[in-house]
């Protein structure tokens, strides 16, 4: 390998996985697959698609350096929270329920884009690691699996595992109603366009209007 990343001219860290180590612990099912990782060391895209690869790179080159002090996981999930207008999803599962909710994302993906667009993951549970430290001291006693917050660390909502579960497991459907009715209200379109024609007009400007998805 070492040759050929001297032939090709790649000056960025290239590593070899031995023994598979790295495809188990990120449950990789197809290659080529992508899991961009953010200067903190913190996993922020998973199982991407190739056509994706590209803009989360450039999500993740646009974002600014983390604030100096001390910040926890925890910290850090309300501000990437409040940044990007979204709601904290805090998750209490266990190995068997997070292997059993990454199964039904990786079928569905419009779930999940739903929980990737509309929350920051932060996960208590995480395997044979320690728990994060920093979190409100109620989401370590809680017997929900997952918790709402907002970007402030209120919270809104819970709901038990076994509420999202239907006579054939763990629901989509459920899950999808659960995200939709907690995630954060978007703007009124209508409105803004309105504020800031009026502004154009007010400061003799022109009005430039993008029309575009996140994804």
């Amino acid at each position: 390998m070492a040759a050929f990343v001297k032939e090709q001219g790649i000056d960025y860290p290239v590593a070899a996985d031995v023994g598979a180590k790295t495809v188990a612990a990120f449950k990789v099912d197809s290659f080529p697959d992508y899991y961009v990782i953010d200067r903190s060391g913190k996993l922020r895209f998973a199982d991407l698609a190739n056509a994706e690869l590209e803009r989360a790179i450039t999500t993740l080159l646009g974002e600014s350096a983390p604030p100096a002090g001390e910040t926890t996981p925890w910290s850090e999930a309300l501000a990437d929270a409040a940044k990007r207008r979204k709601r904290v999803l805090a998750s209490t599962l266990d190995k068997a329920a997070q292997a059993e909710l990454g199964a039904v994302l990786k079928t569905n993906r419009e779930l999940a884009r739903s929980l990737s667009y509309e929350y920051v993951r932060y996960d208590l549970q995480r395997g044979d690691e320690p728990a994060p430290a920093g979190h409100p001291q109620a989401l370590a006693e809680t017997a929900a699996a997952l918790v709402v917050f907002d970007e402030k660390g209120a919270e809104l909502a819970r709901v038990p595992w076994a509420d999202l579960h239907d006579d054939r497991g763990l629901s989509a459907a459920r899950l999808q109603d659960f995200l939709a009715k907690n995630a954060r209200p978007h703007p009124d379109a209508e409105k803004h366009f309105a504020a800031a024609l009026a502004r154009a007009r007010a400061e003799d400007k022109r009005l430039l209007v993008h029309l575009g998805a996140p994804w």
